[in-house]
C-alpha cells in the first residue's frame, strides 16, 4: 500500500513542479531546518497530508471492509516520509524510502531504457545478496538504536557499485543534460508567470502547493492551444514545439577562477564551495539574480524567460550508509558501503569534471543576456570567468 501511494502527491512533470511549490512559504514552514518535516521532500510532505486527511481515512476504511489490512494512515505516511516508527520493522522503510529502495531501482532502469542508455546492473545478484538483520549499537559505530534493517551481503557490493555508477551516468547524460534542464526552466517560467499574474492553468489559479495536485502533464501541454493568456500560450507552445532556451553562460569548475587564490588545491576547494552554495541557493535567490541580469541586459523578452539553473550535486551519502554484512548470515559482521566504495571521491570528481550550471534564455536574446550575466555573476560572487563560459555555449569569447 505504501509503495502504491508513495508518489500520490506528485504534481505535473513530477520534480519540475515540486521545485516551484517547495519554495512556497507554507511548504518551507514544514521542510526547512528545525521544522516538523526537516529532511523530507515537499512531495513527501504533501503525501503525508493526503494520507492523514479525512477523505483518505474513509477510503482506507472502505478497503478494510473487503481486505483485512491492519494499516493506519499515520504508519503509511511515516514509511513514505522515510521515518521508522517501528524499529523492529524498520526494513519496511528501507524498501520504500532507503538507499536502494524499490523506487530508485525502478526509475534507474526505466530512465535508462527510454533514454537509450545501456545500464549494466546485476539485479539478480542484488536480490540474492539482500538480507534482513537487527543491528545493535554495539555492532557498528554511529548506530544509536537497535533496529531491523535491509543489509547487503558482501556478495552484493559489486551490484551496489553498479547502481552508483548507473546513477552517475544518468545524472551526467540525462538529468543534468542542458536540454533537459532548459525544458525544466521553461516550464518553471510558465508556473511563475501564472502565479505572479493570477493566470489560471487548466482552469485553476495556483495559490498554494495543493493546487498542483489538480494539474496534469497532458492538461498543461494543452494550454499551448487553449489558454486565453497569449503569454502562457506562447510559452507552452515553445515547449511543445521544442523551441528551447539556449545557453548564455556555462558555469563549471573549468569556466571560472577565484581571484587572489594562487594555490591550485586551495583554488579548487574555494570553487567547489561556490558550486555547492550555488546549488543549494533558494529559488527566490536565483530568480532575484536572474531578474537583475534581465534588467541590466535591457529587459529583452519576459523576465520569466531568463533562468539561472544550478543542479544539485549527486546525492551519494545515502548509499554510503548502506549496511554491509561481511560475515555469515548467522554470524553477521557489519560495515557500511562507504568502507568499500570511494563514494565521497566519486562525488567530488563529478563536480570537478562534469557538473555544469547555466544561464538560459530565449535564442534571440543570448548575446545580450550572456554579457549581462557574466558581469552580474562576476560582481555578485567574486569570480572571474574564462573563455569556456561562452565557448561551451557555442559563443565567441569576449576579448
Amino acid at each position: 500500500m505504501a509503495a502504491l501511494l508513495h508518489d500520490c502527491s506528485h504534481g505535473p512533470f513530477s520534480h519540475t513542479s515540486e521545485d516551484i511549490y517547495s519554495s512556497f512559504e507554507e511548504m518551507q514552514e514544514c521542510i526547512r531546518p528545525l521544522k516538523p518535516f526537516e529532511g523530507s521532500s515537499a512531495s513527501e510532505v504533501l503525501a503525508h497530508f493526503i494520507l492523514t486527511s479525512g477523505p483518505f481515512k474513509n477510503f482506507l476504511e472502505k478497503i478494510k471492509e473487503t481486505i483485512p489490512l491492519n494499516l493506519e494512515p499515520g504508519w503509511l505516511s511515516d514509511i513514505i516520509l522515510g521515518k521508522r516508527p517501528d524499529l523492529l520493522n524498520a526494513h519496511y522503510t528501507d524498501i520504500i524510502n532507503g538507499p536502494f529502495d524499490a523506487d530508485k531501482l525502478d526509475y534507474i532502469f526505466r530512465d535508462g531504457h527510454y533514454s537509450g542508455l545501456p545500464l549494466g546492473v546485476d539485479l539478480d545478484r542484488l536480490w540474492f545478496a539482500t538480507e534482513v538483520h537487527v543491528i545493535h549499537p554495539k555492532d557498528l559505530r554511529g548506530v544509536t538504536q537497535s533496529m531491523r534493517r535491509l543489509v547487503m551481503a558482501r556478495a552484493g557490493i559489486n551490484s551496489l557499485e553498479q547502481i552508483v555508477s548507473a546513477r552517475m551516468n544518468l545524472t551526467s547524460s540525462l538529468y543534468h543534460h542542458h536540454k533537459v534542464r532548459s525544458c525544466d526552466c521553461m516550464l518553471k517560467g510558465v508556473f511563475l508567470y501564472c502565479i505572479e499574474n493570477g493566470v489560471p492553468l487548466c482552469g485553476r489559479k495556483i495559490q498554494d502547493a495543493s493546487d498542483f495536485l489538480y494539474l496534469t502533464d497532458v492538461g498543461l501541454l494543452g494550454e499551448a492551444e487553449r489558454n486565453p493568456d497569449k503569454s502562457v500560450a506562447e510559452m507552452m507552445s515553445n515547449i511543445t514545439n521544442r523551441r528551447l532556451f539556449k545557453r548564455a553562460v556555462v558555469i563549471s569548475m573549468n569556466s571560472f577562477l577565484r581571484p587572489g587564490v594562487d594555490e591550485e588545491e586551495e583554488a579548487e576547494k574555494q570553487k567547489h564551495s561556490l558550486v555547492h552554495s550555488l546549488a543549494l541557493a533558494s529559488l527566490q535567490e536565483h530568480r532575484s539574480t536572474a531578474e537583475e541580469i534581465w534588467q541590466q541586459a535591457g529587459k529583452p523578452g519576459r523576465k520569466e524567460e531568463v533562468w539561472l539553473d544550478f543542479p544539485k550535486e549527486p546525492k551519494l551519502s545515502d548509499l554510503a550508509r548502506t549496511f554491509v554484512n561481511v560475515g555469515r548470515p548467522d554470524a553477521p559482521d557489519f560495515r557500511t558501503l562507504g568502507d568499500f566504495v570511494p563514494l565521497e571521491q566519486w562525488g567530488k570528481q563529478y563536480v570537478l569534471q562534469k557538473w555544469r550550471g547555466h544561464v538560459f534564455c530565449k535564442p534571440d536574446h543570448v548575446e545580450k543576456i550572456s554579457r549581462s550575466a557574466l558581469d552580474v555573476l562576476s560582481k555578485k560572487f567574486g569570480i572571474q570567468f574564462n573563455r569556456y563560459a561562452r565557448t561551451l555555449c557555442n559563443l565567441d569569447p569576449i576579448n
